[in-house]
C-alpha cells in the first residue's frame, strides 16, 4: 500500500518559536513560505514559481485566490542568505 511507501522525518527545532514571528511582526505563512524557497533553493539551486492559496473572506462573498510567492524580493532574501559576507540587516 501507498502508506508503507512513505518515510517521515521530525526536527524538533528549538533555537527560535512564534514569539521570533511576532516581535518581527511576520506572519506565519510569509515565514513558511520565505523557508521553503531557502530550501528549495538550496537544494536545487535554482528558483521555481510557486504559490499558495490566498483567503479573501473579509471580502464580499470571500473566496480563494492564488497568491505568488516568487518575486524579486523573495529572490533577494534568498541571494542575500546564501551570501556568506552578506550582513545581518541584509539578511533581514
Amino acid at each position: 500500500a501507498l502508506t508503507r511507501d512513505c518515510q517521515l522525518v521530525l526536527l524538533h527545532f528549538n533555537h527560535f518559536g512564534k514569539g521570533l514571528m511576532k516581535r518581527a511582526k511576520l506572519h506565519p505563512d510569509f515565514f513558511m513560505q520565505m523557508a521553503i524557497q531557502l530550501a528549495y533553493f538550496k537544494l536545487h539551486g535554482r528558483f521555481v514559481a510557486t504559490y499558495e492559496t490566498g483567503h479573501t473572506r473579509a471580502f464580499y462573498h470571500g473566496r480563494t485566490d492564488t497568491v505568488r510567492t516568487l518575486s524579486m524580493q523573495s529572490m533577494a532574501f534568498v541571494k542575500a542568505m546564501q551570501n556568506p559576507s552578506a550582513s545581518s540587516e541584509e539578511k533581514f
